[in-house]
């Protein structure tokens, strides 16, 4: 903590500030991982041409379900109204309800009672695949009729990537207040 920080406290954000540079955040680097996952499951020989703004979208939405956990870990006091704001700024008419139903349906599987949390996000890479190739994941179920680990875990890389340390770095450089 820094002498500044002391007598004067870290510098206040509002909810609706850190909801909102959350989703930009989790836009840009989306950006970024979206041609990177996709190549990786083009080099692995699978039948994969999604739609770049779907495949793109459909990545932030499972990205911005993943890293809302950290508000309720992080900030367990306002995760509420954190969350309301991102839903908020989630909520346009171009796209109607379906950026809300999903980023809720990948919260639902996070949270689902699992032995290893891995299972969870393992469940949030198969959902998503089959979002970004209209719902037949048959070409990718291998021996085991399980879904080629190497798919998933390039899923699962860049759901974690997206997200990035976003929510830490606020908690650590400033003060949510109501707004």
């Amino acid at each position: 903590m820094g002498v500044k920080d002391f007598f004067f406290g870290k510098p206040k954000v509002s909810t609706t500030a850190a909801a909102a540079g959350f989703i930009m955040v989790l836009f840009d680097r989306t950006e970024v991982a979206w041609p990177m996952v996709k190549k990786m499951i083009v080099e692995l020989g699978k039948p994969f041409n999604p739609d770049d703004d779907t495949g793109q979208f459909n990545l932030f939405l499972a990205g911005t379900a993943l890293h809302l956990n950290a508000v309720h870990n992080l900030f367990p006091g306002q995760a509420k109204e954190i969350e309301a704001a991102v839903f908020q700024a989630l909520n346009t008419k171009s796209n109607g309800d379906y950026p809300l139903r999903e980023v809720r349906h990948y919260r639902a599987l996070l949270a689902k009672p699992v032995e290893d949390s891995r299972d969870a996000h393992a469940e949030v890479a198969v959902h998503l695949l089959r979002r970004w190739i209209d719902g037949d994941i048959s070409d990718f179920v291998g021996p085991f009729d399980m879904i080629d680990g190497v798919t998933l875990m390039a899923i699962m890389s860049a759901l974690l990537d997206v997200g990035g340390n976003y929510w830490k770095t606020i908690k650590d450089t400033r003060r949510i207040v109501p707004g």
